[in-house]
């Protein structure tokens, strides 16, 4: 794999794994080796379920598009950004209410530069937008979330491990919701199995320092590509310890590239 295609692959996890409602960690690529990397720009569609505790569940569409952009006077793909926006749409049922509507929207935006043909390293920062139709779907908060995400590749280019660390601070919003203040430190590794099939592997631990307490899930993602651009994947997520979040989570997904 070439070093523009080599960038390009590490943008797009890089996007897949960066926060998104719910603080999901995502898919990569969803399309093979052979792609101009110069024309990839990503629609994504996800459903999840998410049993939370206390006979709480949560049942939301994700919207994603993701942009690459691959330029500067050097090689191509030396210098890459990767632009995301997400809109979430669904129900939640907690605390003996239901609603449904539209979530918390959240835009990011990563600048990946390559320090060798084994290591690179992705840094940018997201952006919460408080756009929910009720206090179930959102915070309620305007929140930044700046992010690093250091990328190892493997053996050959089979596969790689990469870990991000984000900060996601509330800045400003409604003054009787709680603020926010979470690290998410998310290592995760990505294997090949064939060309157009992958797993990934990831744990997150999320660390709430207004509340002095810590989070923990794991999951377990199987991804493949059905040619011409398109890809889909199917992930199980499962929080553990004394503090988590929920009971588990199950997402699937369809991703398209475009192939002008």
């Amino acid at each position: 794999m070439n070093g523009s295609r080599r960038s390009l692959l590490l943008a797009v996890l890089i996007g897949w794994s960066g926060a998104a409602y719910a603080q999901g960690t995502e898919q990569p690529a969803a399309a093979g080796e052979d792609e101009d990397p110069t024309k990839t720009v990503v629609f994504n569609l996800r459903y999840q379920h998410s049993e939370l505790l206390n006979g709480g569940a949560a049942d939301l569409l994700l919207l994603r598009r993701d942009v690459a952009i691959v330029g500067g006077n050097r090689p191509p793909g030396h210098k890459v950004a990767l632009l995301r926006f997400d809109l979430p749409v669904g129900t939640v049922e907690a605390g003996g209410q239901r609603q449904s509507g539209l979530g918390d929207l959240y835009a990011q935006a990563i600048h990946v530069h390559p320090f060798s043909r084994r290591f690179s390293l992705g840094a940018g920062t997201g952006a919460f937008l408080p756009t929910a139709s009720h206090e179930l779907l959102g915070a309620g908060k305007w929140q930044i979330a700046p992010l690093a995400v250091p990328i190892w590749f493997l053996t050959r280019p089979r596969g790689m491990f990469f870990c991000k660390v984000q900060d996601q601070f509330s800045v400003a919003g409604d003054d009787d919701r709680p603020d926010i203040h979470h690290l998410l430190v998310t290592p995760t590794l990505l294997w090949r199995l064939r060309p157009l099939i992958w797993l990934l592997f990831d744990s997150e631990a999320q660390i709430d320092w207004r509340r002095d307490r810590t989070s923990y899930k794991s999951g377990v993602l199987f991804g493949t590509s059905f040619g011409h651009g398109r890809g889909g994947w199917i992930k199980l997520e499962v929080p553990w310890g004394e503090n988590r979040l929920g009971d588990w989570t199950v997402k699937a997904s369809f991703a398209l590239r475009d192939r002008r």
